[in-house]
């Protein structure tokens, strides 16, 4: 019986958080652009699969992760191997380094938007 009643455990819990989703939109007063219904949602995957705008914005965007995973990893094992073979190098650039890593990525995106725009060279740096 435990087995049984696990094993649908997830599929029920999908189904009850489209409906919670769903009586929440529907009850909420939020106009659809803040708080679409389930269906306006699959409503529009099917549009946007039909004029294949989804395809074509999930090609650019795996295009900027890809430039941006591979710019990060040569910049880093070109800056790695220069770490670890010039101590005085590793003196300055440390702090700095640590200072970088204490730093979340969602803080330092919108500036690196401001500054660089909208285009692939922030996507870029925001990737290292």
């Amino acid at each position: 019986m435990k087995k049984s009643f696990s094993r649908w455990l997830g599929f029920f819990s999908i189904i009850f958080g489209i409906l919670a989703w769903g009586l929440v939109a529907r009850l909420s007063g939020l106009p659809r652009f803040i708080l679409p219904s389930p269906m306006d949602v699959w409503t529009r995957l099917l549009e946007s699969l039909a004029d294949g705008s989804l395809l074509f914005h999930t090609s650019i965007t795996l295009l900027e992760i890809t430039l941006g995973l591979l710019a990060g990893v040569i910049f880093a094992t070109i800056l790695g191997y220069m770490l670890a073979k010039s101590r005085s190098l590793e003196k300055i650039l440390s702090p700095y380094l640590v200072a970088s890593q204490a730093i979340p990525v969602v803080a330092i995106a919108p500036l690196l938007v401001i500054w660089l725009g909208q285009g692939i060279l922030s996507k870029w740096s925001s990737a290292r």
